[in-house]
């Protein structure tokens, strides 16, 4: 059942950071990390995408996230 307790708040850091980040976020829509105004790379719609190096780097950091999601989820597994 300690397991269980530290996810619920290991949760509740991570919305509290989360909710934080896109109030910083709604403030300042200048520092994405594109460069550009109005969005996140991962908001941006792929028919928007001009190149293929684009769409390379785009698919690269999916995978790279996924990766990184996996590696995480088998960490608070193995802490249960």
């Amino acid at each position: 059942m300690h397991g269980s307790n530290k996810q619920v708040e290991e949760y509740m850091e991570a919305r509290t950071r989360i909710e934080a980040e896109k109030i910083k976020r709604g403030n300042n829509n200048n520092n994405n990390i594109d460069g550009e105004t109005g969005g996140f790379w991962w908001e941006k719609p792929i028919e928007t995408m001009t190149n293929l190096e684009e769409l390379e780097e785009y698919m690269e950091a999916l995978h790279k996230l996924k990766h990184n999601a996996e590696v995480r989820t088998n960490e608070m597994i193995r802490n249960i």
